[in-house]
């Protein structure tokens, strides 16, 4: 019985979950903004001891309140990020992102999607 309580103790030491150091999602998921943001972004890390956060391939799309596309520009660094074209043109109402990391390890994230609200006060 006591071996059996030492392994339940070291379960989460052995088996990592798939998104270690993120996704860190900005604007946070809920939340309510007074305009568009001027960066939405996703964190993803991934530690395999060779290639620490090193993306080959990654991607953020945004969906506005009609399900479609918002057009603007996406880039990787620590994170990926978008930012739309015109921010100040978009509506109010729920928008959703969705990120996806693929690392040079060959390692790929599930894609983490998350919504925020936009909100202008008239």
């Amino acid at each position: 019985m006591r071996s059996l309580l030492v392994a339940a103790a070291l379960l989460p030491v052995l088996a990592p979950t798939p998104l270690r150091r993120g996704p860190h999602p900005s604007p946070a998921p809920g939340a309510v903004l007074a305009s568009f943001p001027a960066e939405v972004s996703a964190w993803h890390g991934h530690l395999d001891g060779a290639h620490d956060a090193l993306h080959k391939a990654s991607h953020l799309v945004v969906k506005g309140p009609d399900g479609k596309w918002v057009d603007g520009t996406v880039g990787v660094g620590e994170k990926a990020f978008f930012r739309a074209d015109r921010p100040a043109d978009l509506v109010d109402g729920e928008y959703k992102a969705t990120a996806w990391g693929r690392w040079t390890s060959g390692v790929e994230e599930h894609p983490y999607s998350w919504s925020f609200t936009v909100k202008r006060g008239k």
